[in-house]
């Protein structure tokens, strides 16, 4: 294959493979991978296939081969070659000996039949072809027929709306006979005495997919013993594993079938009994520590209880609505395995999600008060004691192993599992009462025998869910005991009973602001172990949350807070410890008088700026960054009430401006300190709002001379914060614009010449764009004004069908704010002269544009950018409705008149009517949520 001209050929191919899976050679990977994209790869996989059957690795690569050039390259095929194709994979399939192989062969063909239009019947041209050749005919046709409607509703293959719809007719009409298919080829090879657990879990397997993706009529299934073979398989504990998985899968297929009662309630009615002889075998199963089959019996559970949600929630203990199979969950949980309760989670949120719809809906009734209350209740009271039961049962499963130490990873499976946890609970609590079930597990911890440490952590972590949905104003007595054992346990205790201990004082902060009392005690609870190896983060996380909810109640307990913070070295915090102490006192330094506050805050920034000033000498950019973080929490925070007067920090930060504009010159190099160092000025300049203007010229004429000497997104960024901030002030509008034409003279003829260019500088895009939203925003006649506007708008419209959501969302945000100042009241309050010259270039600007815009924003909806997306580009368009109405009905005319109706191989995309119902339905929306709605529909008929 080194050799161009002869890059096709089948020994080229044959010796690159061997250079590959016998050589070892990686670089052959790329060949291959180059060989696959080309032309003459139909013919050289073909070859192989046909001559090379006993090369496994070789048919394999041909086999993928095909199934990738059918899928991507489909357009490569004449039209009169394809039937032909058809045959030979056919021929191929059930001739070739690689299971691997095969698999692939199957997947080309059920990409070949959703592509080929003059395929009319394919379900029927694959039974007749394959059903005749044998027993690997039949395990062929399964296969093959389980693709097809897999594959159908997969977005691998774009195949279109249209198309997709078409299929799942043809695919629908032949559910009966696949379903037939199934039950012949369990028949045929049990008859022969071959029925091997493959044969069977490829029934099981075609089976369910094809109840999952179609909707197949309940006469056929009620008729159908397929749907019941697996029950058999899963009643016998001792079967194979992956048939077991197998069975479980087709039974969850079936049941999922169900969530349609009204329409197979006969189905539901027979398969319910069914399910539940299953509960002995699940049993069987825990007894035996048999975990796979237990878990997939679990699966099983879980999908007949989400079957019946609707009935479960709005009928609770009537027909479909009976809460036995809640009770089965139940057990399930009771067992105690963590993978059982997570297979069951989504049910207790849609549950959750049920439930409170109905209480909201009488709620909101015109009902008396007092009947609300009792239908409320009436609601409720069916749920509670199998809310409570699920705490109970959790407060096993939440247990830390005894010799756990420390506090638990976040990244660990039970810091996972807990977050799960941590919400579903959230979600729940509502229907008990979060402080009847704080009072249910808080009793469950204190009564009885003493207990584990790591049953009183579990309880706590419990408890600390509940708090959450405790009121500031609750007085409940069980709040105070609480508080009494968890402030009296001793430093000694393990340090994970202490964090969540420290949780639970957090999640009630919001109380405490009502019972400030208890806040002397806590802060020495939480003060007094940040010393404590692993505690710091955890107790300086907590006071944060507590000084955020309690500001103005920790005035007497500031002077403590400062003495806390000139320990930080002592105590050994680190960083983010240290930044969630310097966030706490930001919040209360705002309550205090303004003489005390400029004290503490000149007192705390001089302690940082000592370590700052030393690793800075070193050139220990790790530590810079850190020292830069920590002051940038002081002033994170700090929210001053007086607006009238000099902000009581202009002085402390203008102190500070000298060490950080040398910082900025010594470091510019760095990308990751500059960052960081935009990050802090931004604070600074936030807080400081009107009174921060002094620093304004000097800091420009430092972004842009860093500017010049490396090209950091995050100087772009920090100059849309002084936009947003000074623009108001006449006096400041020359630099921000002077600064404004120098950013883009450098951005526009440097880095974002080319598309290539935004594509791969999605965050300058990103950050320039945003500048260009706050210029538009705030004093748009300055950005009008540049002689390069025409350079700005032309390279938006480049990146409006970039990916990059950040990138995108900025350009979309530019358009839609352009566009709007265009309306007659974004320049109404202009003086006269402004007015007029702002109209006058705004409307030039979109008469230039409008059209390319548009033909933009239809691509977008034409599948030319992600899904995710498209609100975006929907929100442009609703603007352009709004202000340009008669402009747009043209430019939509002619964008909509290029849209493709067809693909070179035959397949409709679009049409006529589509695209005429299309156009009217955009013209005539009446808000951007349904211009979004619109335009989604639409774009999914080019998935």
């Amino acid at each position: 294959m080194a050799d161009r001209q002869q890059q096709g050929s089948l020994q080229d191919v044959l010796d690159t493979l061997h250079a590959l899976y016998v050589e070892g050679r990686q670089e052959a990977s790329a060949l291959l991978e180059q060989f696959q994209q080309s032309v003459e790869a139909w013919q050289v996989a073909d070859e192989i296939l046909r001559g090379y059957s006993n090369n496994q690795v070789a048919c394999y690569f041909a086999a993928s081969t095909m199934k990738m050039k059918i899928s991507a390259s489909y357009h490569q095929l004449p039209a009169d070659t394809r039937a032909a194709l058809r045959d030979t994979l056919f021929n191929h399939v059930v001739s070739t000996d690689s299971t691997e192989a095969r698999a692939q062969l199957c997947l080309a063909i059920a990409y070949l039949a959703l592509q080929m239009v003059e395929w009319t019947n394919p379900v029927e041209t694959l039974i007749d072809k394959l059903s005749v050749a044998g027993s690997r005919g039949a395990v062929v046709l399964l296969q093959t027929l389980k693709y097809l409607v897999e594959e159908c509703y997969s977005e691998r293959l774009r195949i279109g709306h249209n198309r997709r719809e078409e299929m799942y007719k043809k695919l629908r009409a032949g559910c009966s006979r696949t379903l037939e298919i199934v039950e012949a080829a369990m028949q045929m090879h049990k008859s022969t005495g071959q029925l091997d657990d493959n044969v069977k879990i490829l029934c099981f397997q075609c089976t369910s997919s094809w109840l999952r993706m179609c909707n197949v009529p309940v006469t056929t299934l009620t008729q159908c013993q397929i749907i019941f073979a697996p029950f058999e398989v899963l009643k016998d504990v001792d079967a194979d594993a992956k048939l077991y998985e197998a069975a479980c899968d087709c039974v969850c297929s079936t049941l999922y079938v169900c969530e349609h009662t009204a329409e197979y309630s006969q189905l539901a009615f027979m398969l319910v009994p069914k399910v539940i002889e299953l509960v002995d075998v699940f049993f069987k199963c825990v007894s035996t520590n048999d975990v796979g089959k237990a878990e997939d019996l679990c699966r099983v559970f879980t999908e007949m209880a989400e079957a019946f949600l609707e009935h479960i929630a709005t009928t609770p203990g009537e027909g479909f609505g009976d809460l036995l199979s809640v009770q089965i969950l139940l057990k399930c949980l009771e067992t105690g395995s963590i993978p059982m309760a997570k297979i069951m989670l989504n049910f207790w949120f849609r549950l959750s999600e049920e439930v409170f719809r109905r209480k909201e809906g009488i709620e909101f009734s015109d009902l008396d008060p007092g009947v609300k209350a009792k239908h409320v209740e009436a609601v409720l009271f069916p749920y509670r004691p199998i809310i409570q039961e699920i705490v109970q049962h959790l407060i096993t499963l939440m247990q830390l192993e005894s010799d756990h130490t420390g506090v638990p990873s976040t990244n660990s499976d039970m810091k996972e599992f807990r977050t799960d946890i941590f919400d579903m609970l959230r979600d729940l609590a509502f229907i008990n009462g979060s402080i009847n079930l704080l009072t249910f597990v808080f009793k469950s911890m204190v009564e009885g025998e003493q207990k584990a440490w790591t049953s009183v952590e579990s309880h706590l972590w419990l408890i600390e869910t509940m708090c959450v949905g405790i009121k500031p104003e609750d007085d409940s007595p069980v709040i105070l005991e609480l508080l009494k054992v968890v402030l009296s346990f001793p430093t000694e205790v393990n340090v994970a009973l202490q964090s969540t201990a420290l949780g639970v004082l957090a999640e009630l902060s919001r109380w405490f602001y009502n019972h400030p009392q208890y806040l002397g005690d806590v802060l020495t609870f939480v003060c007094g172990r940040a010393h404590i190896a692993g505690l710091g983060l955890p107790c300086m996380t907590t006071l944060c949350d507590l000084a955020e909810a309690c500001q103005h109640n920790l005035l007497p307990h500031f002077d403590t807070l400062l003495q806390v913070a000139a320990a930080v070295d002592t105590l050994n915090l680190d960083t983010p410890a240290v930044i969630q102490l310097l966030s706490a006192l930001g919040y209360v330094i705002g309550k205090v008088p303004r003489a005390k506050a400029a004290t503490a805050v000149q007192q705390l920034v001089d302690h940082e700026v000592t370590g700052l000033r030393k690793v800075a000498e070193l050139r220990n950019f790790s530590s810079v960054v850190h020292y830069l973080d920590r002051i940038a929490a002081i002033f994170k925070n700090i929210n001053c009430q007086d607006k009238e007067q000099p902000h009581p920090c202009q002085q402390v930060v203008i102190n500070l401006w000298p060490l950080l504009s040398s910082l900025g010159t010594e470091f510019v190099a760095e990308g990751h300190v500059m960052e960081h160092w935009c990050r802090l000025i931004r604070f600074c300049l936030r807080l400081l709002e009107s009174s921060g203007k002094p620093l304004l010229s000097p800091l420009l004429h430092v972004l842009v001379t860093m500017y010049d000497s490396q090209q950091h997104s995050s100087f772009l960024y920090l100059a849309s914060v002084c936009v947003d901030l000074f623009a108001t002030d006449a006096e400041c509008v020359p630099f921000l614009t002077d600064m404004m034409s120098h950013f883009s003279n450098r951005v526009l003829t440097t880095h974002l010449v080319h598309y290539a260019d935004l594509v791969n500088n999605p965050h300058t895009v990103d950050d320039y764009y945003r500048l260009c939203v706050r210029f538009m925003q705030n004093i748009p006649l300055s950005l009008i004004r540049l002689p390069c506007m025409n350079s700005i708008v032309s390279r938006a419209l480049a990146g409006l069908v970039l990916h990059h959501r950040e990138a995108a969302a900025s350009i979309s945000r530019f358009f839609t704010d352009l566009i709007r100042c265009a309306s007659d009241s974004a320049y109404a309050n202009q003086s006269q002269g402004n007015a007029v010259e702002l109209k006058q270039n705004l409307d030039v600007l979109l008469e230039q544009n409008g059209l390319a815009l548009v033909n933009q924003v239809i691509s977008a909806s034409c599948g030319s950018v992600p899904y995710h997306l498209l609100g975006l580009h929907a929100d442009v368009l609703y603007a352009l409705l709004c202000v340009v109405p008669m402009g747009l009905t043209q430019w939509l005319q002619q964008a909509l008149s290029a849209v493709q109706r067809s693909t070179t191989t035959g397949l409709e995309i679009v049409t006529e009517g589509q695209l005429s119902e299309y156009y009217r339905s955009l013209t005539t929306v009446t808000g951007q949520r349904a211009m979004r709605l619109v335009m989604q529909e639409f774009y999914n008929l080019f998935r």
